[in-house]
This record gives C-alpha cells, structure tokens and sequence, in this order.
C-alpha cells in the first residue's frame, strides 16, 4: 500500500502573523482521502520552524493507523 500525506496551510501571510488553518490528510492507493486533523496553528512556529510537524504526524497516524 501507498500513503500519500499532504499538509495544507490556508492563508500564509509573511507580513500578517494572525493564526492559519492547517489540514492534513492522507490518501491511499485506492484513492480514498481521510482527514486525520484540521486545527488553527500560531504562523510564527511555521516561519520560525519550531512547529512540531513530526510529532503532529506521528500522533495523527498513531491515533489513525494500526499497524501489524
């Protein structure tokens, strides 16, 4: 099986620092898309790369995902 994962950020702004819609979702082989989690995220972390992006998605397929 394949996963593809996509991370969405709506309305970035490098000059505004108001917070932003983050959607990440998943889709396998088969083309069935599953929304693991849509939350509001601080854009400061984004720009600065303090966003803990790999422990969101270990929590998010943890939580989604059960492996053998």
């Amino acid at each position: 099986m394949d996963l593809k994962v996509t991370v969405e950020y709506k309305h970035l702004s490098l000059s505004e620092r108001h917070p932003v819609e983050r959607t990440v979702k998943f889709e396998d082989t088969e083309g069935k898309v599953a929304v693991l989690q849509q939350d509001i995220v601080p854009q400061d972390e984004i720009w600065k790369g303090t966003e803990l992006l790999d422990d969101f998605m270990r929590k998010c397929f943890r939580d989604q995902l059960k492996f053998p």
